[in-house]
């Protein structure tokens, strides 16, 4: 404008006359600026700020709509997300072993069993026939008594050989995991407490290594505590003690199927590579007896872990997802009940030249302010369930009390936050954007009301009632089978029957004949009390 207007001066024009002609020439500034903003693709970025300031300027004064949207939407984000906590520690978290998904548990099929263990022989064949393991573990559960630590104590061990924490690949917090050589017999009689046992009967005791614990009648020199958390095969395993494959009860019945086998692939080996591998031994083991219809197949360690969990975890996350959708068919019914009030205001936008796809925008943003919203809060809300919720699953979903609100968790958080805001969001803004300016302002304020928009309150109030009927189904079955089972007749009466177990030590009760005397004289004190029979 300013070479322009030199250039009339230059001509004869006073200098009034040529700043308005050239200003006339040149055209808007307004539109020369919105041009140049087009030119380097920096618009979108400044129409996004600018409904984003709007928006959220127009939530403020919603104080009937915005607070009940937050809140819906925070109840519904806020439930999916703790348990998704809980999914992902329990079910997509990695385990705490290295290279975990190199390890992978054997089991041999037969046509009424799935899952056959295997029996010390047949471990022993495997072990020195297989190259696609670079170790191979084996392992038993079997019960304890503990003694000379307080009130002797009743627990679970497993009876693993040494080559199983190799597998692995975890050592102790202090202190050591087995020694090959104690997988012989003789040698033996070593011990490994978990974590909570070494906590709560042993005083974590710091110098706990090389001391004596008597299980079963029998005594064991302590070599390591595990680290905390550590559990393996599952939570209720308390200790470890070698097995001795040539000894005991394994050289007493080397056909008995006792065996759980686990093993870490070696490098370079595929799972295919070590179904090929299973499948020839499988061969060479079974196929010699005609009549035989046992073969071996193997698991990854994680699925063999995870798998009595996983079906209610995904039933838990499928009932949260129900309740979310609900929450979003509320908040878009509250957001399509407050676009028809405005609908002066969107016409008066169309008819100064917004195009409806700003107008989307604009709505779409709002429903994303109002699910991002819910979003902050509902994470708040999940830290505090998240806390319940490992206090009140940590007896039913193993791994539950490592769930934790982390990085993980507030990334799906923001995620289905967005997601939802999108959902609950594009019926409201394409249904009221979908009219044209002469329509909106034709109707005036005692217009007809919109079919369009009637129809889908309708359909949102019907998905409602469909996902509530859904739930509350669901929820009836699981109460009605509850009722029935604890209903069933087993067939003898029940009340004031007590059960007790007692385990008679191979220590101190060598034959049938003394175990069957100190049966008979628990029986015998049991009748002596008053009251019982």
């Amino acid at each position: 404008m300013q070479e322009r207007m030199e250039e009339l001066l230059r001509g004869g024009a006073e200098e009034r006359d040529a700043r308005r002609q050239a200003r006339l020439e040149f055209g808007g500034l307004e539109q020369a600026k919105e041009q140049c903003r087009d030119a380097r693709g920096t618009r979108w970025a400044e129409s996004l700020l600018q409904d984003l300031r709007y928006a959220a300027r127009t939530l403020l004064k919603a104080r009937a709509v915005a607070p009940i949207a937050v809140a819906a939407m925070a109840l519904g984000i806020g439930a999916t997300t703790v348990i998704f906590s809980a999914v992902y520690a329990v079910l997509l978290s990695p385990l705490p072993w290295p290279e975990a998904d190199r390890l992978v548990a054997l089991h041999q099929r037969i046509p009424s069993e799935p899952r056959v263990r295997f029996s010390p022989r047949e471990f022993l064949a495997w072990t020195n026939g297989t190259r696609a393991f670079s170790s191979l573990g084996a392992y038993a559960g079997n019960a304890f008594t503990l003694t000379g630590r307080g009130e002797p104590l009743a627990l679970y061990g497993t009876l693993a050989t040494p080559s199983l924490f190799e597998a692995l690949g975890v050592r102790a917090a202090f202190g050591r995991t087995f020694q090959p050589r104690e997988g012989a017999a003789g040698h033996e009689h070593v011990l490994i407490l978990s974590d909570a046992l070494w906590r709560d009967r042993f005083n974590a005791d710091p110098n706990i290594i090389g001391q004596s614990a008597t299980l079963s009648g029998e005594s064991y020199t302590i070599v390591g505590v595990m680290p905390p958390g550590f559990s393996f095969p599952s939570r209720r395993y308390s200790l470890w003690i070698p097995a001795a494959l040539e000894s005991g009860i394994f050289r007493k019945f080397p056909d008995a199927h006792l065996l759980s086998v686990a093993g870490r692939l070696a490098s370079g080996v595929s799972f295919a590579q070590l179904q090929s591998e299973i499948d020839l031994l499988s061969r060479r083991a079974f196929d010699q007896d005609a009549g035989t219809q046992r073969r071996v197949w193997f698991q990854p360690l994680a699925e063999l872990s995870r798998s009595e969990v996983r079906r209610p975890l995904i039933t838990l996350l499928s009932a949260v997802a129900f309740v979310l959708l609900i929450a979003c068919a509320n908040v878009a019914g509250l957001l399509l009940a407050r676009s028809t009030g405005r609908r002066g205001e969107l016409a008066v936008r169309i008819a100064l030249g917004a195009p409806r796809r700003r107008l989307i925008q604009q709505l779409l943003i709002e429903a994303c302010l109002i699910a991002a919203a819910g979003g902050l809060l509902g994470s708040v809300l999940a830290g505090w369930g998240v806390t319940v919720l490992r206090k009140m699953g940590a007896a039913t979903l193993p791994g539950v009390e490592t769930a934790r609100v982390n990085l993980p968790v507030l990334l799906f958080a923001a995620a289905i936050s967005v997601l939802t805001g999108l959902v609950f969001g594009v019926v409201p803004s394409v249904i009221a954007s979908r009219r044209a300016a002469h329509e909106r302002l034709r109707s005036g304020p005692r217009g007809t009301r919109d079919r369009t928009a009637t129809w889908a309150q309708s359909a949102l109030v019907s998905a409602e009632i469909a996902l509530c009927v859904v739930l509350l189904t669901g929820a009836g079955l699981m109460i009605h089978s509850f009722v029935r089972l604890a209903s069933v007749d087993p067939g003898f009466r029940a009340q004031n029957v007590l059960t007790a177990s007692v385990v008679a030590t191979e220590a101190s009760y060598r034959d049938a004949n003394q175990v069957l005397r100190l049966y008979n004289s628990v029986l015998d004190g049991l009748r002596a009390i008053p009251g019982a029979s």
